[in-house]
């Protein structure tokens, strides 16, 4: 008995198989294929405005649901595009379910997409080509009967499948593109849990919402969410991207798609949330974004620049995303690394001519040493027993683009150990050229103003202007800066410069530097001895009065320069000068920077009135070698002033024929104000010295003979 009911039931089932599909080939011999591509491809047109074509064959397929598929399917694109399709797949399969036919509407359970080539572009205005304009838009509007109610079809898509396809980005502005392989995509669920979803949240087209920005739509968390997940190549690199987007069968409809996103690559993740703009807001977006990275090797790639090797990591990222279809915004955002925080605002319009970045940056304390590794630098000048060093100068590449800049920083130090206060700057590059506007900031209890430029042509070395004024620094706080004992106290200090050069190491361009310096310092006091022997300042104190103690001060009254430079050479002729209240010190001789030699000899004069005698002090004061390594030599028996005669003159060291210019010339009384004003010298006493037209060329020119 058991075994006839169970033969019974596997009869009925088979017979219900066999009745199904004969009913399914029935059906599928009754359909006319022609008629239904002809329909789908009018309707695409009518919703799109751009030309369907499917130049493959198209055929149904029933199990194990039924599914309509195509080959070689072209969507057109934009009459401005660059190129006729701005979709082109090998294959289209769309899955539909059979029991919503019946109350006209169509559920696709699944769309997949194989050998997909999709191309995202702007033409030179900033018009998308995913912007369509249906065929019939230009129809006057007309009030829907209850007729034209029931004969509409309401469409849904539950899940999205591509793989082996591609998505190109071309920007019309740049003509760049950018191109994302896929190996493999889904959105949205399948097909069982997209009917548990349609259950909840209807299928029917909602009514299109007013126009608003994304942020003001409802809250992501509070919608159904589809799942995403991605698999990609991008410039070389792989890369992942899953989590959650706001359901695709709304996506019609809907104003804008919650996105809840995490990207990752070698090295490198981002976490993204927040709202895509849809419909009449496309073009807009309000995100949060998190970003780390630990290996930048992948990153640079990935974006296609070079970044630096000393950059510090691990390194995170903060911001708000918000773009407005005219410019992206980075407001707020928040940089860390090496346990330093910057934070500020960024800026991008694309559609401004050139486009344009705008950076805006600032912190309470920043510590370059620890984002800048020691020795990043390449060689130093002090290893090389050089001032100036031969390593190479940052190379800035040219910018296609406008980039501009303010940085505010409280409290800066330099990787030297340097610190910097009230940090301001303002800067911008564009082409070839970059130009700081402004830079300020406090230094040794003074301030500092710097504005300059820089252009850097291809094959040539970079050519440099900087026009700086200091104002009330305190010398000693400077020579505090070199870690060394200072010989001074007090001594503020003025300086102005307006340099020029061009040079791609730091030797070089010192070597080709046009302009002047002028330097003006007020009262100090010696205090004590240099803990440096080649200090120049401290052999220069110790020269001007050798019979005196070494714990003696003196009282520095005033000391000013004007160096002028040309082709990195510094002509001086009475333009070094220090008063003190028991001498005046003029200075002559010549500082050449490319070379890094020097030659000055200094004249000490006795001031009146002090009863003082001027065989205690020096009569001349040589100084030779280089600017690292000086060497002091004291003249306390006039040899300098013997030296004057010609004999002496040609057979004795250069630093000596330097005397007769401060030795053959009128003291002048102010000694500081004539070395800034070269219209107060005294007038030279004239002088006659036979043969002295037959010194050697170079000596003729020095004296001007």
């Amino acid at each position: 008995m058991k075994n006839k009911w169970l033969r019974n039931l596997l009869l009925g089932v088979l017979t219900v198989l066999l009745l199904a599909g004969a009913g399914a080939w029935l059906l599928a011999s009754q359909i006319d294929r022609d008629a239904v591509t002809a329909r789908a491809i009018a309707e695409v047109k009518r919703a799109t405005g751009r030309d369907f074509a499917i130049d493959g064959t198209v055929r149904l397929q029933f199990f194990p649901a039924l599914a309509l598929v195509a080959d070689d399917v072209r969507l057109g694109n934009a009459a401005w595009g660059s190129r006729p399709d701005m979709l082109h797949a090998k294959r289209l399969a769309l899955n539909v379910a059979l029991r919503p036919l019946l109350s006209r509407r169509v559920e696709v359970g699944r769309v997949e997409l194989s050998g997909a080539d999709l191309l995202l572009e702007t033409n030179a205005q900033g018009e998308p080509n995913w912007r369509f304009a249906r065929a019939d838009a230009a129809a006057p509007p007309r009030a829907d009967t209850d007729s034209d109610t029931a004969r509409k079809v309401h469409v849904s898509v539950a899940q999205l499948l591509a793989q082996d396809s591609t998505l190109s980005l071309r920007n019309g502005r740049s003509g760049t593109t950018r191109t994302l392989s896929i190996q493999s995509l889904r959105l949205g669920n399948d097909a069982a849990d997209a009917i548990a979803t349609a259950a909840k949240v209807g299928t029917e087209a909602a009514p299109a919402t007013p126009a608003t920005p994304p942020a003001a739509t409802t809250d992501p968390a509070s919608a159904a969410l589809d799942p995403f997940a991605l698999d990609a190549t991008y410039r070389g690199q792989a890369m992942h991207i899953e989590g959650r987007t706001g359901p695709l069968r709304s996506i019609a409809t809907a104003s804008a798609l919650p996105i809840d996103l995490q990207l990752s690559l070698a090295g490198a993740s981002a976490k993204l949330t927040g709202e895509l703009g849809l419909r009449e807001q496309a073009g807009q977006a309000r995100l949060q974004m998190e970003a780390q990275v630990e290996q930048s090797a992948a990153l640079a790639q990935a974006l296609g620049v070079a970044l630096p090797a000393t950059l510090p990591l691990p390194l995170s990222l903060k911001a708000t995303l918000d773009w407005d279809r005219e410019r992206l915004r980075a407001d707020p955002m928040e940089w860390r690394a090496a346990g330093q925080t910057l934070g500020g605002r960024l800026e991008w319009n694309p559609r401004a001519t050139p486009p344009a970045l705008h950076a805006t940056l600032r912190a309470d304390g920043l510590d370059l040493a620890r984002i800048i590794p020691a020795g990043s630098g390449g060689g130093s000048a002090e290893s090389s027993g050089r001032l100036f060093s031969d390593a190479p100068l940052p190379r800035l590449p040219p910018s296609p683009i406008a980039l501009s800049g303010e940085l505010n920083v409280e409290r800066l130090v330099l990787p030297g150990g340097i610190e910097l206060g009230a940090v301001r700057a303002r800067a911008s590059m564009l082409d070839d050229r970059l130009d700081l506007s402004s830079l300020s900031f406090r230094l040794a209890r003074g301030t500092v103003d710097v504005a300059g430029s820089m252009r850097v042509t291809a094959g040539q070395a970079p050519a440099i202007s900087a026009r700086i004024k200091a104002r009330n620094l305190a010398m000693d706080s400077l020579l505090a800066l070199t870690r060394r004992k200072a010989v001074l106290s007090g001594g503020r200090t003025e300086i102005d410069a307006d340099l020029r050069g061009e040079g791609s190491t730091p030797h070089r361009l010192a070597a080709s530097l046009d302009g002047e310096v002028r330097l003006r310092m007020g009262a100090a006091t010696t205090a004590g001895q240099s803990s440096a022997p080649q200090d120049l300042l401290a052999a220069f104190v110790r020269a001007l009065t050798p019979n005196q103690a070494a714990s003696e001060t003196i009282r520095i009254q005033c000391a000013a320069a004007r160096l002028p430079l040309q082709n990195g050479v510094i002509e001086i002729d009475r333009s070094m000068a220090v008063e003190t209240d028991k001498l005046s010190l003029v200075m002559a001789g010549r500082i050449d920077l490319g070379h890094e030699t020097l030659e000055l000899a200094m004249r000490p004069t006795v001031r009146k009135g002090l009863g003082l005698k001027p065989g205690n002090f020096a009569d001349l004061v040589k100084i030779g070698g280089t600017l690292s390594h000086p060497a002091v030599q004291v003249d306390m028996l006039g040899t300098a002033r013997e030296a004057v005669s010609l004999s002496a003159a040609v057979a004795s060291s250069g630093a000596t024929l330097l005397a007769e210019r401060l030795l053959q010339h009128n003291s002048n009384p102010q000694p500081c104000q004539a070395a800034l004003n070269p219209t107060a010298t005294a007038n030279p006493t004239p002088r006659k010295e036979q043969g002295s037209s037959h010194l050697p060329t170079p000596l003729r020119d020095l004296f001007g003979r």
